[in-house]
């Protein structure tokens, strides 16, 4: 009996997620009931010692517990990573390649959405709601990190990436990953796509109601884009000239990336919860 209630519970919460537009919603009652048939993994980590490590080590633990997710991202960033460099000249692809990375990086970012959807819960935590969405992205910045590292290793090692941009490939890994999980985090610390916003649209009109839901969901891949392609398209604007222009590219790009990535930081940081 209760089997056929968490059933019945499921189907109509898939029917209402897909009525509202809300393929998150659907994608975790469809985990919820596979982990009711599975069961779910009791794994530990060792405390931290300092409380602002707290948010990290729950945000690893969740991980831990779903490593579908972390399969997710290395399968979706790893792709990317792959594609451009096969075709490192390909803008069209690279604009693809990062838009795909932010899927990846998104998978990471649960525990963040989670916090969001429950905004009153952060009061019982010491810091204000943009630090804490900065906390919950340390975990997954960490994870894409590591991901970005070892597919850029093991795209060295296909012979798709020359040894003499390699070690420009690896430091860029973190600030890279930096971006996409910011930009991830700017659209998830929103909370879910509410009644409200629903309403918001409907009173715009035809034309103004579809843009308005195309932009709520749309807004992490274009933070994506704009923080991640213009120094992408620097560098492929370098590749075949003299070392000299290639290295002024690169540090182009990397001060394009890091104005970026202060941008998002202070951003995040100003932010407050959602009502």
């Amino acid at each position: 009996m209760e089997e056929l209630e968490r059933r019945a519970g499921t189907r109509v919460g898939l029917g209402a997620s897909i009525f509202m537009a809300d393929p998150r919603g659907a994608a975790l009652l469809r985990r919820q009931a596979v982990g009711g048939l599975l069961g779910v993994r009791r794994l530990r980590l060792r405390h931290p010692r300092h409380r602002w490590l707290a948010i990290p080590w729950r945000d690893a633990l969740s991980l831990l517990r779903a490593p579908g997710r972390v399969g997710w991202a290395l399968v979706l960033c790893g792709t990317s990573v792959l594609a451009v460099a096969v075709a490192p000249d390909r803008k069209l692809l690279a604009a693809g390649a990062v838009v795909v990375a932010y899927l990846g990086a998104a998978q990471l970012l649960e525990p963040l959405r989670g916090e969001a959807d429950q905004p009153d819960a952060s009061r019982q935590f010491p810091w204000r709601w943009g630090d804490l969405m900065l906390l919950h992205t340390a975990t997954p910045i960490l994870t894409l990190t590591v991901i970005g590292l070892v597919v850029t290793v093991t795209a060295a090692r296909l012979g798709l990436l020359p040894a003499s941009t390699l070690g420009v490939a690896l430091a860029g890994c973190l600030p890279v990953a930096a971006a996409l999980v910011w930009s991830a985090a700017i659209a998830g610390q929103r909370g879910r796509l509410g009644l409200d916003q629903f309403m918001a649209a409907s009173a715009m009109g035809e034309l103004g109601g579809p843009l308005h839901l195309v932009r709520w969901f749309a807004t992490g891949p274009l933070v994506a884009l704009v923080a991640l392609l213009v120094p992408v398209l620097v560098l492929q604007g370098a590749a075949g000239h003299p070392a000299s222009r290639v290295h002024a590219a690169t540090t182009n790009a990397a001060s394009l990336l890091i104005t970026a990535l202060a941008v998002q930081g202070a951003w995040l940081r100003s932010r407050h919860p959602p009502d």
